[in-house]
């Protein structure tokens, strides 16, 4: 944070990112206006990043990487060393949140209930500030690259836009009174849950029940002691999808 803003590492690594788009856009092989950005955990971080200034891709899909780090993430200690004023420049300057509010292509964002670096209220709340967002918050996923790069929602959601295909394409409607929640999901899926926590732990510690709900009814009561819960299906392609993780 003492060096200049251009010789920081986001200003290099956005750059890098940029510029190889650049150069894969000039391609002869290539369709410019099809091409894709995804990254897993610090790669998911950066993908919330560029998507936000870079408005040539069509398609995003951050895997883990999230904004929001200074409320609560593996990087507390750091933002500690930072002092107040120090954190609110990082933020400023280098947190997902203020950048991924600009960005204006679909983006799908794939998380774990437990991840260790990227806490699931962050998580959502970035992804609440995406213009167009979809979301999927798969129960218990683990952090590595290797599980990061394991599911199939990435191509298919990326796909979908990119090869026009249609791999990709249910959606939720929610609306709730109460501990009363009627939903609707189209296309119709093949597996429906209730995901919930009572947990007042960290949110990588905490305990998660998924319980299957009745996908014709489209009507689920929240438990009461419930402190964030959501909609998690399966469509009909095999894509794990999820609703907004809301608090009860």
């Amino acid at each position: 944070m003492d060096e200049d803003f251009s010789a920081q590492w986001q200003f290099h690594a956005v750059s890098n990112i940029t510029g190889a788009h650049s150069l894969i856009r000039s391609f002869a092989e290539v369709n410019p206006d099809r091409t894709a950005l995804t990254g897993i955990s610090w790669g998911g971080y950066l993908t919330n990043l560029v998507a936000g200034v870079d408005h040539r891709f069509a398609a995003a899909v951050p895997v883990y990487g999230a904004g929001f780090l200074h409320e609560e993430s593996a990087w507390d200690g750091q933002f500690d060393s930072l002092g107040i004023e120090g954190t609110q420049d990082w933020v400023y300057l280098w947190d997902p949140s203020s950048y991924v509010g600009h960005a204006r292509i679909p983006m799908l964002f794939i998380n774990g209930t437990n991840d260790f670096a990227y806490f699931v209220e962050n998580w959502q709340k970035t992804a609440n500030l995406a213009s167009n967002a979809q979301y999927s918050m798969i129960p218990e996923l683990k952090n590595s690259h290797l599980h990061g790069a394991e599911p199939g929602e990435i191509y298919n959601f990326i796909s979908t836009i990119l090869e026009d295909k249609n791999d990709f394409n249910s959606s939720i409607k929610l609306k709730q009174k109460g501990s009363e929640v009627g939903y609707s999901i189209a296309p119709a899926p093949k597996e429906v849950y209730l995901a919930f926590t009572a947990g007042d732990k960290r949110s990588p510690e905490r305990d998660w029940q998924l319980i299957p709900i009745d996908k014709v009814k489209g009507k689920v009561t929240i438990p009461s002691d419930a402190r964030l819960w959501y909609i998690y299906w399966v469509d009909e392609s095999g894509n794990r999808r999820s609703g907004e993780v809301l608090s009860n």
